[in-house]
């Protein structure tokens, strides 16, 4: 196959995979996952109308996330025809896909190219069907655009002769930095990747130049970070004397959040085996990393190949460490960088977080690192694609994917271009000027941009905030309150009103209005007033 030829193959199967990617987030359904509910949709609208000094923590801990991928949530769902946004969102989310055929390519350019395209369609479906990013296929959480920044990196310098040099891979390493700069700054999860990437680099660089190319990738960090969250980490020290709020408070010591570093433990393994061995157990039982159930063997097949992978070069290197070096038709440096920004960035992950959709970029990257071992040991290409094949087809019959809250395309109301089915606006103008005190860990921002822009929201109980608290937070709560010119309470259950008391507000259960949106549950708001 020519290289012409190839190149219009590649860009064939880039426009398939937007095709596919955008048309199978329709046939899922609209987006209805709690984070959506809870933050996506209100913290764009907040940042667009400047409500980080009239609203409090009304999307809870969330509220103070960096708002930029929100924007685009908050503008698509608000000016789109919801088909479109979520053909959109999908298309753009397959771009990861895309990274993956393009990696897999790059680590089999010693085959027959007719070979090389074919194991990396393949690797590409296998990525397609990760439980994590095809569950999130057209979903606002973020966590697969994340995934497109940590691939783009990996496809620059892999796309570099081996070893890197200033004259010839300068630009590569800038853009690398910038966009793991700007995928951390995003979605602050995505440094554990940057990690991993700075540590393993080090398998592709010149070594003389090796100080002078770390300064460069460290710039180009340094200056994606700037971009896309410098704005943000500013308006939060301002605020809040904390420019990660209200994240990392026991270094920053912010008078408005308990000085600790927020964490949620619910998913760290439990035990030494699980901290050695976690895949094994997660894939038994799901919910150790996750709120929901799945199911997807990729990262104990993974784990597998590594440790083969490890046994096999110690065998080799005590048998003939000369012979092993020369006998490689893949470039080794190339697997080397692969399996070490993995484990790190893996090791990283299962300290940091656990969660499971964190590490949709290395869900992603699996197959690749996958066929990359395979080329390295085998040195025969045609056994490493029936065995890649053969593991591919077993990842992609077993999977389970999460179910993160979908509206079925086959409800014809799932699609209506009033994304919420929240038809309030023309009722909810006779709360101009009104301060309406929310309370509870339900998701239920998303209404707020039906209000008028005079309404201010507070949320005074939350796992940010809490009743009882009589600093920080608790004192700007009680100002807004002795500041109202009319209350009212919203609630999804008569419980979430005791937090009400704390604040001296005493809540009328007896007046409550209610209006019913499709996404959630059916909310009230209800009279409420100002003790003496």
């Amino acid at each position: 196959m020519q290289f012409g030829k190839t190149k219009k193959v590649d860009v064939l199967i880039f426009v398939f995979i937007m095709l596919a990617a955008g048309s199978v987030a329709l046939l899922l359904g609209k987006d209805a996952n709690w984070d959506l509910r809870n933050y996506h949709y209100y913290n764009g609208y907040a940042f667009l109308t400047g409500r980080l000094d009239y609203d409090i923590a009304p999307a809870q801990l969330q509220t103070y996330l960096n708002p930029l991928l929100d924007v685009f949530v908050y503008l698509g769902i608000k000016y789109l025809p919801a088909k479109v946004f979520g053909f959109i969102l999908g298309a753009i989310h397959g771009i990861g896909i895309w990274l993956v055929y393009k990696l897999t390519r790059l680590v089999t350019r010693g085959y027959l190219v007719k070979s090389s395209v074919l194991i990396a369609i393949l690797a590409a479906v296998t990525a397609f069907l990760g439980a994590g990013w095809f569950s999130e296929l057209g979903n606002t959480m973020g966590d697969n655009i994340v995934g497109i920044f940590v691939l783009s990196a990996l496809l620059l310098v892999l796309s570099c002769p081996s070893p890197i040099t200033l004259s010839d891979g300068k630009r590569a390493l800038i853009g690398a930095g910038f966009l793991m700069g700007v995928g951390t700054g995003l979605k602050l999860v995505a440094g554990v990747y940057f990690a991993g990437f700075f540590i393993s680099i080090a398998f592709l660089m010149d070594k003389p130049q090796i100080v002078r190319q770390y300064a460069v990738l460290s710039a180009s960090f340094a200056a994606g970070i700037a971009v896309s969250i410098g704005f943000w980490m500013i308006k939060l020290w301002v605020k809040f004397q904390n420019p990660l709020f209200p994240f990392y408070n026991k270094i920053f010591k912010s008078p408005f959040f308990e000085p600790t570093n927020f964490h949620d433990y619910r998913f760290f393994p439990k035990s030494l085996a699980q901290q050695l061995f976690y895949p094994m157990f997660f894939v038994k039982e799901p919910t150790l990393v996750s709120e929901n159930v799945f199911r997807d063997f990729r990262f104990p097949v993974l784990y597998v190949v590594i440790i083969l992978f490890l046994l096999w070069s110690t065998y080799r290197f005590l048998l003939n460490r000369n012979q092993m070096l020369e006998d490689s038709v893949n470039d080794k440096h190339v697997t080397y960088f692969l399996l070490s920004f993995t484990a790190i960035s893996y090791v990283g992950w299962q300290m940091m977080f656990s969660i499971y959709r964190y590490v949709i970029p290395l869900e992603l990257l699996t197959p690749v690192v996958i066929i990359a071992v395979l080329s390295f040991v085998l040195k025969s290409s045609k056994q490493s694609i029936r065995i890649a094949s053969g593991m591919f087809f077993f990842l992609i019959i077993t999977v389970r994917p999460i179910d993160w809250g979908k509206h079925s395309w086959h409800n014809r109301d799932a699609w209506n271009n009033n994304y919420f089915s929240l038809n309030a606006s023309a009722p909810l103008t006779k709360f101009e000027h009104t301060t309406i005190l929310m309370s509870g860990e339900k998701p239920t921002s998303f209404v707020i941009p039906f209000f008028p822009k005079s309404t201010r929201f507070v949320r005074m109980g939350s796992y940010l905030t809490w009743p009882s608290d009589n600093k920080g937070m608790g004192i700007e709560i009680d100002k807004a309150i002795h500041e109202s010119k009319s209350l009212k309470f919203f609630l999804t259950e008569s419980s979430e009103a005791e937090a009400a008391k704390a604040h001296n507000v005493y809540v009328d259960l007896n007046s409550c209005d209610s209006f019913a949106p499709s996404m959630g549950d059916e909310f009230l708001l209800c009279d409420a007033s100002k003790g003496k």
